[in-house]
C-alpha cells in the first residue's frame, strides 16, 4: 500500500493487519496517536456540557482531563479489594444515565482484572444511554480469561488498545480502538487525519508481525512480576 507524505492518513496497512490479527473488519478499527488520542476523540464525540461520566478514583487520570475539558461531570467511585468496582460502576452509570463508564482491564497500577465473562454480564446490566470504555492497554499481559466474549458489533462497548505497553513502543504513539462499525465510522468526522507519522505505522506493523518477541516479553514480565510479588510477601 502507498503512504502519502502525511504518513498515510487512512492507516490502510496497519488497519488491515490489525483486522486480521483480531478477526474483525477494518471498519471496526480506528488507529491513531495512542489510547490518549482515542479517548479524547471519543469524549468529544459523545460528551456534552454537564453529561455524567463514571470512572474509578485512582483510574487513568488522562481520561478524566478529557472529560473535564469537554464539560463532562466526573463521578468517581472507590476501588474495592484493590480492583475497580465493576458492579458499582455499572450500577452508578445506569442510575445516572451516564454517557460513558470507564474500566481499565487489567487495571494499572493495581494489576487486578475482571474476567471477560464478568464484564459481559455487567454490560447486560448497563442502561441504554451508556457506552462502556474498556481500556485494554495491558491486555497482552492478562490471563486468557480476561478476553471479553462480546461481538465486536455490540454498540455498548468500545475497546482501547495500544502498542505502548507489551510492544514497548510508547514513544511512537500508536493506539487503536475496536468497536461497532457505526461508532468507529463516527471518528472520521473529528479525528486528526494526519496525526500519525509513517515511521510509527511501519514500526507497529513490524511489531505486530513479531508475535514471538511479544510472547518472550510477556513471559519475562510474568517472571519478574512473580519475583516482585515474592519479595513483597517476604516483607509483609
Amino acid at each position: 500500500p502507498r503512504f502519502g507524505s502525511s504518513g498515510g492518513p487512512t492507516r490502510y496497512a496497519l488497519r488491515h493487519a490489525l483486522a486480521a490479527h483480531h478477526g474483525g473488519a477494518t471498519e471496526n478499527i480506528v488507529v491513531g496517536e495512542g489510547i490518549d488520542g482515542r479517548l479524547g476523540y471519543l469524549v468529544r464525540l459523545v460528551v456534552e456540557q454537564g453529561d455524567t461520566v463514571v470512572t474509578s478514583a485512582g483510574a487513568y487520570p488522562t481520561f478524566n482531563y478529557h472529560v473535564s475539558g469537554f464539560g463532562g461531570a466526573l463521578d468517581m467511585l472507590p476501588f474495592r479489594d484493590d480492583c475497580e468496582d465493576l458492579p458499582a460502576l455499572v450500577a452508578r452509570a445506569t442510575e445516572a444515565k451516564a454517557k460513558l463508564v470507564y474500566l481499565a482491564n487489567p487495571d494499572n497500577p493495581m494489576g487486578t482484572y475482571w474476567t471477560g465473562a464478568e464484564i459481559a454480564a455487567a454490560v447486560e446490566e448497563l442502561g441504554p444511554d451508556t457506552l462502556m470504555i474498556l481500556d485494554e492497554a495491558y491486555a497482552e499481559f492478562a490471563p486468557a480469561d480476561a478476553a471479553v466474549p462480546l461481538d465486536i458489533e455490540d454498540e455498548r462497548v468500545i475497546h482501547m488498545r495500544t502498542f505502548s505497553k507489551a510492544y514497548g513502543m510508547a514513544g511512537a504513539r500508536v493506539g487503536y480502538a475496536l468497536g461497532a462499525k457505526p461508532l468507529i465510522r463516527s471518528f472520521e468526522k473529528i479525528r486528526n487525519h494526519f496525526g500519525m507519522n509513517r515511521s510509527a505505522q511501519i514500526g507497529a506493523l513490524a511489531a505486530l508481525e513479531d508475535q514471538a518477541w511479544l510472547a518472550q516479553t510477556v513471559a519475562q514480565v510474568e517472571t519478574a512480576r512473580a519475583e516482585i510479588a515474592r519479595i513483597a510477601a517476604d516483607n509483609g
